[in-house]
């Protein structure tokens, strides 16, 4: 019961503290210096398990990271991780990159990890990050403050970056690189996603309990895969999984905590743009094609939104 509503008592208390001398460019560097660390040591745990020959390492290497057999379980275990967990982490943490530069607030050193988590947000082979990381440059695109030619020349930084991580994948994983392409090219690109989304809608609209009062977050899988057998895995739609859970009034709840989250960050940010939002939209969108509520880091992820909701992204003078 504690695994499970810890994420939220830790957003609870974010929204209940205040966050307006939060050093949000400190929080996001050393994020994603984690992240950088955290995959370097993936990457060994590869290599060792290869004794120590990195290109046997990286020519069996398709996905960065473990998935479950049976579920795209999101919590770490012995320094394993959910490939699509991973990508969607590399993505937050180089948004948060992305929104310093914005404003005028990045060092040197920021460029050099957005590449490395570009790279290891492409060796996931993830096409849940692909579409996330599309989606975060037409934000951050649009929401770049100043006028076309400032539009402009982040477009041009981000191509640029987006060319130097290609290059660097194709001359140290292209075996990665050619598997990852081929992703795309096969005939269920929803990997089934479609199916568990039917079943998942049939079980609602079918059981009435089910739809105002979900079957409970306690022992989740097993209810589902084992006691009610709804389908072959669980549900990979954010929005379909609150509603099994908790049924409608808990789905109407997430949404009021959403609310609640803007509501609240706007006593400490009162001039939100869309650059604010970026973090939250991103989450949401991943959400749509994987979990939400029984994802633990996205749960948390929740509250690395939030203070993105409270910084002020408004162009200064002279900062821009």
């Amino acid at each position: 019961f504690l695994v499970s509503v810890i994420p939220l008592i830790f957003l609870a208390v974010i929204l209940c503290i205040d966050v307006s001398r939060v050093d949000y460019a400190f929080i996001v560097r050393t994020m994603s210096s984690m992240v950088a660390i955290m995959s370097l040591i993936l990457m060994t745990n590869l290599v060792v398990r290869a004794n120590y020959d990195f290109a046997i390492a990286i020519d069996g290497l398709q996905r960065l990271g473990l998935a479950s057999e049976n579920s795209e379980n999101d919590t770490m275990l012995g320094g394993l991780i959910n490939p699509n967990s991973l990508g969607i982490i590399c993505v937050l943490s180089a948004t948060g990159l992305l929104q310093l530069r914005a404003v005028g607030g990045n060092r040197s050193i920021d460029y050099l990890l957005l590449i490395i988590l570009l790279v290891f947000g492409t060796l996931t082979s993830s096409r849940t990050f692909f579409v996330c990381l599309v989606l975060m440059g037409i934000l951050l695109v649009m929401a770049q403050p100043g006028d076309l030619r400032k539009k402009g020349r982040l477009l041009a930084a981000l191509t640029l970056v987006t060319v130097i991580t290609l290059i660097l994948m194709n001359w140290l994983f292209p075996s990665v690189l050619e598997y990852y392409i081929g992703r795309f090219a096969e005939e269920d690109i929803t990997t089934g996603r479609d199916t568990l989304m039917t079943a998942y809608h049939r079980f609602i609209v079918d059981n009435l309990d089910v739809m105002f009062s979900g079957v409970g977050l306690q022992n989740f899988g097993t209810k589902l895969l084992v006691e009610y057998r709804v389908a072959h895995n669980l549900p990979h739609n954010g929005f379909q999984e609150l509603i099994v859970a908790w049924g409608i009034p808990g789905f109407v709840l997430f949404i009021l905590l959403c609310v609640f989250m803007v509501l609240r960050s706007r006593k400490t940010n009162k001039d939100h743009i869309l650059l604010n939002f970026i973090p939250f939209i991103i989450i949401l969108t991943k959400s749509m094609a994987g979990q939400l509520l029984t994802s633990h880091y996205t749960m948390l992820a929740l509250a690395y939104a939030y203070l993105s909701l409270c910084q002020d992204f408004q162009p200064k003078d002279g900062r821009n």
